[in-house]
């Protein structure tokens, strides 16, 4: 299951130019619907600060992109929340640290 960073920050300056809203609450929706139907995820981090490539999976499109522009504190903070968020549910069976 693809999140973008944004999704775990505390408010929305923090998720510019991304839109915050509910996505955590998105991503407890679909671990809960993959519990009732006994289904197993993994979640991937598929949106990393400062973006990962630059390219538009990431989340943000740039063409002047450098490795530098990446957050990677910013992205062990995503990876953090998340897995502390789904520590304890079964269908939960990994957490891909960057797509």
């Amino acid at each position: 299951v693809p999140f973008g960073y944004w999704i775990t920050v505390d408010n929305e300056s923090e998720a510019y130019p991304h839109i915050r809203g509910r996505g955590l609450g998105y991503l407890d929706d679909v671990v809960g619907w993959a519990e009732a139907a006994n289904l197993s995820v993994v979640l991937d981090l598929h949106g990393a600060p400062g973006s990962q490539s630059g390219e538009q999976q990431s989340g943000y499109l740039s063409h002047s992109w450098e490795q530098g522009d990446w957050d990677a504190e910013g992205s062990l903070r995503a990876i953090e929340a998340v897995a502390q968020r789904y520590a304890g549910r079964e269908c939960v069976i990994g957490v891909e640290l960057l797509n």
